[in-house]
């Protein structure tokens, strides 16, 4: 019985360690492309390569202001409950 209540609880929020991954691996694809691109010469880089580039950091940045965005609200959370229980 105590393992169903802890699988209830898993599945009812969200784990800090799958919004690192996902960012860990944007970071990841943005670094191989960075990567694949100074390997080229400068006349082999070309228009799509760089707007690749450019749509990689753009989901990047997105990505880590989602996750300062959970954080901060989840803090929000805490420190509400926080007060309320004092007051």
């Amino acid at each position: 019985m105590a393992q169903d209540s802890q699988k209830a609880t898993v599945t009812g929020g969200f784990k800090i360690e799958d919004i690192q991954n996902i960012i860990k691996d944007a970071e990841v694809l943005v670094v191989d492309k960075l990567s694949m691109i100074k390997n080229k010469s400068q006349d082999e880089v070309n228009i799509g390569d760089m707007f690749d580039m450019q749509w990689m950091m753009n989901k990047f940045s997105q990505l880590s202001e989602m996750s300062s965005s959970v954080l901060s609200a989840c803090h929000q959370v805490i420190a509400s409950l926080n007060r309320n229980l004092k007051g």
